[in-house]
């Protein structure tokens, strides 16, 4: 079984930066890092898609 877990943080750039950082760590590099924001946060480049694609990945642990 593999753990999965979901952050809230409350600004758009500590999401990016987490999961960058997350991402670059060599201790960490078994974890799969994504973030997902609102999608009426402002945020132009998130379309539904992409969004959707996240939560599908999460639930499917890939």
């Amino acid at each position: 079984d593999s753990i999965k877990c979901i952050v809230f943080v409350n600004r758009i750039i500590t999401a990016r930066l987490l999961a960058q950082i997350f991402g670059r760590l060599e201790c960490a590099a078994f974890w799969k890092c994504d973030f997902l924001v609102g999608y009426h946060s402002g945020l132009k480049s998130m379309s539904r898609k992409k969004m959707h694609g996240i939560v599908d990945n999460f639930r499917s642990g890939k």
